[in-house]
């Protein structure tokens, strides 16, 4: 799957808790509707529900949307670690990807939006359609590969080739 040629930000319904179905929409260029039909939500004591990002990530790979390395852009890599060297400027510049952010409305909470290569793409019902990314606290960044993979994967065949490798 190519990315859509333009993005479209997906908001959540007002006291929902399915932000992270919504970024998965906007990355998709899927409705909410969609999405949600295909995933399994963890239910909460309140009554709500919520999507945990293992769903997202198996929503998006079997949409030829795959996930690069997840990473703290605060964190900091010491000396005896394998060095790596990111700067999230370059990473994201023009490159799709699912941000995990502080919440703005609950304390000690993580909220999911998505960055469109150019701006913040926030499921909130309070927050405008796009936003700079400098008004948000991110936490983890999970880029975005699209796949132009066309060709329908064969279930049947697939599953038997996993069998076979396995004994």
């Amino acid at each position: 799957m190519l990315p859509p040629k333009q993005f479209h930000t997906v908001k959540q319904p007002r006291g929902s808790k399915v932000c992270a179905a919504c970024v998965a929409a906007m990355a998709a260029g899927a409705s909410l509707e969609e999405v949600e039909s295909a995933m399994t939500p963890t239910e909460l004591p309140d009554g709500t529900h919520f999507y945990r990002t293992a769903e997202v990530l198996r929503f998006l790979g079997g949409r030829g949307i795959y996930c690069g390395l997840t990473f703290d852009p605060n964190s900091e890599i010491t000396e005896d670690q394998v060095s790596l060297s990111f700067s999230t400027e370059i990473c994201l510049i023009e490159r799709p990807a699912l941000l995990c952010v502080r919440s703005r409305k609950y304390e000690n909470a993580e909220h999911y939006v998505f960055w469109d290569g150019e701006r913040v793409r926030d499921p909130s019902p309070d927050m405008p359609e796009t936003s700079p990314i400098t008004g948000y606290f991110v936490i983890e960044i999970v880029p975005l590969t699209y796949i132009d993979d066309t060709a329908e994967i064969d279930q049947e065949k697939l599953l038997k080739l996993v069998a076979e490798s396995a004994n």
